[in-house]
């Protein structure tokens, strides 16, 4: 596959991965909240990952908006961007609540 049928067809929907991330980087977290109370730094560090993906993909789905291409690549660029930035958010949300509790207090 060519690089730029890559970036026509499927950049514009790139954001759309950030809900597999956001999911893969909860259920981590929480699979590994017993060996996160030995080292505090694993979920904090999932959580940046995972924020650092979908800020990627939500940027791949920005950056194919073109005005001049047509409708249809603008409308699913600007969905993906905005799905990933809404993604973004969530991760960014859990990443916090990472770093302040660690879920280890009983």
């Amino acid at each position: 596959m060519s690089g730029r049928l890559l970036e026509r067809t499927y950049w514009p929907w790139a954001g759309l991965i950030g809900g597999p991330v956001w999911y893969a980087a909860h259920d981590l977290a929480f699979y590994l909240s017993g060996v996160n109370c030995e080292r505090g730094w694993i979920a904090p560090l999932i959580q940046v990952v995972a924020l650092t993906g979908a800020l990627g993909c939500s940027y791949l789905s920005y950056s194919s908006i073109d005005g001049s291409a047509g409708h249809r690549r603008s409308f699913a660029g600007t969905v993906g961007t905005g799905a990933g930035l809404l993604f973004s958010v969530a991760i960014l949300y859990q990443a916090l609540a990472a770093f302040v509790y660690d879920g280890c207090a009983r």
